[in-house]
């Protein structure tokens, strides 16, 4: 079931090439997830099932 749902967010960023979310396994556990806007995001959510949120930094979040 997660992979078809990372399999559609894939597919919306596609269809609109202004807007794209990608995440990259970088080993031992850990993901990158990015995130590239043409427009303002004005926040964003997302859930992880069957794993561990440990830590979150850098990127837009931390500016705002």
């Amino acid at each position: 079931m997660m992979m078809k749902k990372i399999l559609f967010i894939l597919l919306i960023g596609l269809v609109s090439a202004e807007n794209t979310l990608i995440f990259e396994n970088i080993g031992g556990g850990l993901w990158n997830v990015v995130c590239s806007s043409d427009a303002d995001v004005g926040g964003f959510q997302f859930n992880v099932e069957g794993a561990a949120i440990t830590d979150a930094s850098g990127g837009a979040a931390s500016e705002a």
